[in-house]
């Protein structure tokens, strides 16, 4: 279901506006309704499916989403393969990958995991900004005490 979602909004993105959009709408109407009926897929599920769609439409670039789109298929098959182990195999995998990136030199995932003892607080409950003293021990800079 969702590889059908992905083909008719990729064909909706393709061709042009008032002919993409019906395309769009239409095809997933018409896919969703015929895979219900043939009792092939659940209608719970054809919600969900339909739900990912829509929050897919508000990712903020499409490289963003782009990678959230794989992410979702490559969760979807190891939950059809292995059920809830597969989802939190994938999981890990997932943020295994995520803490093994680094961006400008920083790990990627530095804000949630903290910098190693710096005094920035965690990411949830943060002192204003303008109270840190000192800079995060994981930026390279010569003075330590954060300009203000």
């Amino acid at each position: 279901m969702l590889l059908a979602f992905e083909l008719l909004q990729e064909a909706g993105l393709r061709l042009p506006d008032p002919v993409g959009q019906t395309v769009s709408i239409i095809g997933a109407l018409i896919v969703g309704q015929s895979a219900v009926d043939a009792k092939v897929i659940s209608p719970i599920a054809v919600i969900v499916v339909a739900l990912a769609g829509i929050a897919g439409y508000t990712m903020p670039s499409q490289d963003l989403s782009t990678a959230i789109r794989l992410c979702r298929f490559g969760l979807a098959i190891a939950a059809a393969l292995a059920g809830m182990f597969g989802i939190v195999v994938g999981t890990a995998l997932l943020l295994w990958h995520l803490c093994s990136l680094e961006t400008f030199g920083l790990p990627y995932m530095t804000p949630l995991a903290g910098s190693g003892g710096g005094d920035s607080g965690g990411i949830f409950i943060r002192r204003a900004p303008w109270k840190d003293l000192y800079r995060d021990k994981l930026i390279n800079g010569g003075d330590i005490r954060r300009k203000k």
